[in-house]
C-alpha cells in the first residue's frame, strides 16, 4: 500500500483507495488521517492544493457536480478538477445542496431512492461517484438503499467527531468536522 507519510508527526496521509482496502483488510496502518474537503471551492486549488503539495499529503474534494458547470468564481468548474498524485476529487451530490420541503430537512432526506439515483446519474462525466460525501452530513435510509446497490465504494457523513473503525458502517463513515477559526489545541487534541 502506497502511503504517504508525514514524518514531523507521524502521520500516514490516506488516499481513499488506501483507506478502503486498509477497512476491508482490517488492517489500518498506525496515525491514518484522511484529509477531505468538501463542495467544491476554487480557493481549494488555489490556496489549499498548494499546501497539500508541499507536505506531500494527499486529500479529497468532495465536489458539488452542478456547481462545476454554473461558471461561478466561488467554485471549481470542470476543467478544474484533474485528479493527480496529491488530490482527487469525488461526489458530495450533483444537486442535493438545499433545504427539503419538510422543515429541519435535508433535500436528500426527501429525495425517493429514484431521486437519488438519478443525481448520482447526473455526475457522470463531472466527477468520479467512487466515494460519496452526504450533503450536510446528512443520510437516509432511501441513500442507504440506492449506495448498496450502486458502485459508491464508501460514503461519509460528518460531525460525530470521533475517529472511524474497521466496525463502521461502509456507507456511512465518521469525519471530524473542523473549521477556519478551530483553536490549534482542539485541532490537535482531536487528531491525536
Amino acid at each position: 500500500m502506497c502511503i504517504r507519510d508525514r514524518k514531523e508527526n507521524d502521520f500516514n496521509t490516506l488516499t481513499l483507495d488506501e483507506a478502503m482496502i486498509a477497512l476491508e483488510n482490517d488492517s489500518i496502518p498506525e496515525n491514518p488521517v484522511v484529509i477531505t474537503f468538501d463542495d467544491g471551492y476554487k480557493n481549494f486549488n488555489t490556496i489549499v492544493k498548494p499546501i497539500i503539495k508541499k507536505y506531500n499529503l494527499q486529500a479529497t474534494n468532495f465536489v458539488i457536480g452542478y456547481k462545476t458547470k454554473t461558471n461561478n468564481p466561488l467554485y471549481l468548474q470542470t476543467n478544474d478538477l484533474k485528479n493527480d498524485q496529491y488530490v482527487e476529487y469525488y461526489s458530495h451530490s450533483y444537486d442535493m445542496h438545499h433545504i427539503g420541503h419538510l422543515p429541519y430537512k435535508k433535500k436528500i432526506e426527501t429525495m425517493t431512492t429514484n431521486e437519488i439515483k438519478k443525481d448520482f446519474e447526473k455526475n457522470k462525466g463531472l466527477v468520479s461517484t467512487d466515494y460519496f460525501a452526504f450533503p450536510y452530513g446528512v443520510s437516509c435510509q432511501n441513500a442507504q438503499d440506492y449506495l448498496k446497490s450502486s458502485s459508491v465504494k464508501l460514503a461519509f457523513s460528518y460531525n460525530q467527531n470521533r475517529h472511524m473503525t474497521c466496525n463502521d458502517k461502509q456507507y456511512l463513515l465518521p469525519r471530524y468536522l473542523m473549521f477556519s477559526n478551530m483553536p490549534f489545541p482542539l485541532f490537535k487534541w482531536w487528531i491525536e
